[in-house]
């Protein structure tokens, strides 16, 4: 019976072990079901990203993928519409159909050896489209590889880069000449504003209209091509050559230490263009240079082509701005009193000034000599040197004339002051000048008040005019002055024959009165003559009191100059 128990009891142990066993499998298997499930859930959204990772690749860039003999296998729509090909027409063929001519044999070479090194290779390609147009890439080629290592086929990725490039193209055809390749002028501005100390040449070949004339426009480009690779084989690493317009070209170069050594080595370049022989279908063509060179930030552009047209001028082959710096000064003053000059006519700003003349034996004021000054838009009083020579270049000295003799009769005409005017060679000339001055003269009843005085070379240029002038301004009630005696002919019988009423014998001999020997003669003589004839004499730049009481001692009968008083806006 115990037996027995014992036996019920191990064959319960061995079915209870059975069946925990079974449900501990049960559990087991459940579990494992679920993690199956959840990593297949896990699985399922991983593919689905990179679905959606290799849409959002496929979509954006150009993809194509060949085997490895070359022989297209894929390729995606984006890429299809870059080169306007469909897929059938690609896939299946080998990749040369999208090859582009200009792209270098050698490229495919190395990208090729790359990728069967099992690297990967990047860089730009040109494809060529199915209606002909260029297509640029930017590429990346990956090798593929099966399990066991081995590149079955090739992935490429690329990025259309078409449309930057055409920008790049229009930005390099706005900064660069056609014809020769070289940048220009607008390339040359921008670059000069980066360079530290810029250093700028402007070659002119001279006379290259009588080749174009001679030899055709054909034969012209041609020559402006050879020329511009013959200077740039001549030009170091700091130097960048530019062509400005149809045969004038420039030179740019950086770290040059001084003038100098820049325009010796343009002249190098010069002399070894010059001694070259170009050719024309047999013809044989030399050129001749003309150069203007300048350094620096401040405007070496126009310093340059002020050099270039100064060396024209002086018939050199370079000059440099340096040395014409003078010339450039003279300019701008030019240009801001012919603006002083046209603003005085226009604005009223044309102001007589009257400088007194004094009896020497009395010390008392005789008359005044009216002297033009105009005024700058700051007030200043600009001198008649300054701007009288230019007023004739600009056609406005009758204008300046008419003006100041309307306002300086308007002076005089209700007192009983007398006046000298300064009559040039066209005032002599000008009967409008001329109609005015006596019109007045017999209004106001001024004979014997005006005084005219005339530059004694000015006059000796119009004879037979200024003797007529001089016979009708006498008849009119004038009197006559012969201005600077001594500076010109000292034609003393042809001035006698005028029967002036004055001469004033010239600051320069005047100034040397109280030194020089020779001057005190000079004045003793013409005062001499001058008595003897009838003829007053007026001393001029009488500056000090020792010049004063020697003239007086001289015999000299009126004196001028700033010890009896400044040129002032009004009169004494």
């Amino acid at each position: 019976m115990t037996e027995l128990l014992s036996l019920s009891a191990v064959l319960v142990f061995l079915v209870l072990s059975q069946l925990i066993s079974a449900l501990l499998f049960t559990l087991y298997f459940i579990r494992q079901k679920r993690k199956m499930a959840e990593a297949n859930r896990k699985l399922k959204a991983a593919n689905a990203r990179i679905q959606q990772y290799l849409s959002g690749v496929d979509a954006s860039n150009l993809m194509c993928v060949m085997d490895t003999t070359g022989v297209m296998k894929y390729i995606n729509r984006a890429y299809l519409n870059a080169v306007g090909f469909e897929f059938d027409e690609i896939v299946g063929n080998r990749y040369d159909i999208l090859t582009h001519p200009d792209t270098p044999q050698e490229t495919y070479e190395i990208m090729f050896q790359t990728l069967q090194e099992g690297q990967i290779w990047s860089g730009m390609l040109m494809n060529k489209a199915k209606d002909g147009h260029s297509v640029y890439l930017e590429s990346s080629v990956v090798p593929i590889k099966d399990d066991n290592n081995r590149i079955t086929e090739y992935l490429s990725i690329r990025k259309d880069l078409t449309e930057l490039f055409k920008q790049q193209e229009q930005i390099r055809k706005q900064y660069t000449d056609p014809l020769t390749g070289f940048p220009n002028r607008t390339k040359m501005r921008l670059d000069i504003e980066k360079i530290k100390e810029p250093a700028l040449a402007i070659i002119n070949i001279d006379a290259f209209s009588t080749i174009n004339t001679f030899y055709g426009l054909e034969a012209g480009d041609e020559i402006l091509k050879d020329f511009a690779k013959l200077l740039k084989s001549r030009m170091d690493f700091s130097m960048t050559a530019y062509r400005l317009s149809g045969d004038e070209f420039a030179v740019l170069a950086d770290n040059i230490e001084n003038v100098e050594e820049f325009n010796h080595i343009i002249r190098q370049i010069m002399h070894y263009i010059t001694e070259y022989r170009f050719t024309h279908k047999g013809n044989e063509i030399t050129l001749s240079l003309t150069c203007g060179t300048a350094l620096g930030h401040d405007n070496p552009l126009v310093k340059a082509g002020m050099a270039l047209k100064q060396a024209r001028k002086n018939k050199r082959s370079l000059t440099t701005y340096s040395e014409v710096h003078q010339v450039a000064e003279q300019m701008r003053e030019t240009i801001q009193y012919t603006t002083a000059l046209r603003d005085a006519v226009k604005l009223d700003r044309v102001v007589p000034h009257f400088q007194p003349i004094a009896e020497t034996s009395t010390g008392r004021i005789f008359k005044h000599e009216a002297l033009i000054r105009i005024q700058d838009e700051n007030g200043k009083f600009i001198p008649p040197l300054c701007f009288l020579e230019l007023s004739k270049q600009l056609k406005m000295y009758n204008d300046l004339s008419s003006i100041m003799l309307t306002k300086t009769l308007e002076k005089i005409k209700d007192n009983d002051k007398r006046i000298s005017f300064n009559f040039d060679k066209e005032d002599v000339l000008n009967t409008k000048i001329h109609q005015k001055l006596f019109s007045a003269i017999r209004q106001y009843s001024l004979q014997g008040r005006i005084t005219i005085e005339i530059t004694e070379s000015e006059g000796m240029d119009n004879l037979s005019e200024l003797a007529a002038f001089v016979s009708q301004a006498k008849q009119e009630g004038c009197l006559i002055a012969i201005d600077d005696f001594g500076t010109g002919y000292s034609n003393f019988m042809y001035i006698l024959s005028l029967q002036p009423d004055f001469l004033k014998i010239d600051g320069s001999i005047t100034r040397q009165i109280l030194e020089s020997k020779r001057a005190r003669l000079l004045t003793e003589t013409i005062v001499s003559m001058c008595n003897r004839a009838g003829i007053k004499t007026i001393g001029e730049f009488v500056s000090s009191e020792e010049i004063y009481t020697l003239m007086k001692n001289m015999g000299v009968d009126y004196v001028q100059g700033y010890y009896f008083g400044k040129p002032e806006v009004e009169l004494l």
